[in-house]
């Protein structure tokens, strides 16, 4: 038995409508980070984007991104030791469920990802975490953008 959570898709759809946009959406939205980010800043949410460095050269296999990577861009602004976050990526978008975990085993669920799913963890693709403490939400889109929604301040 694994510490990792499957949840579905909706589940989390519906704790992202409720504790990040605070707003029921019309429309069921995709979980993509492009389609996030404009939901987001359509609703007027805080949001940034930045470009990843060295990402053209990740994406043509010139040079090696790992975990460290990834967790240095993503997990850069608040790595609590213990904190639950739910990840989304391209393989878990298509059997349509994401990964609930405490952030303290990530690299443990590094190993039991790349073994279920029979793919290296970090590739040039979409992934999307949600901070279930602060609902906080940081994607990687891509074309090698590193995308944030703050939560919004309504109650």
């Amino acid at each position: 038995m694994s510490n990792f959570l499957k949840i579905r898709l909706e589940e989390l759809r519906k704790r992202i409508e409720q504790d990040v946009f605070k707003w029921k959406l019309e429309e069921e939205f995709i979980f993509l980070p492009a389609v996030l980010y404009n939901t987001a800043r359509s609703l007027r949410l805080q949001t940034s984007i930045k470009d990843i460095g060295n990402w053209e050269e990740f994406e043509s296999d010139e040079i090696d991104f790992n975990e460290k990577d990834f967790e240095k861009i993503m997990f850069s602004k608040t790595l609590k030791i213990h904190q639950i976050i739910y990840l989304v990526s391209d393989e878990t978008l298509k059997a349509n469920f994401a990964y609930k975990l405490d952030i303290i085993n990530f690299y443990d669920f590094i190993v039991y990802y790349e073994r279920e799913l029979k793919v290296s963890f970090f590739q040039p693709l979409d992934y999307i975490v949600v901070f279930e403490d602060s609902w906080r939400i940081e994607m990687i889109y891509h074309e090698g953008k590193q995308m944030t929604i703050s939560p919004s301040s309504k109650n």
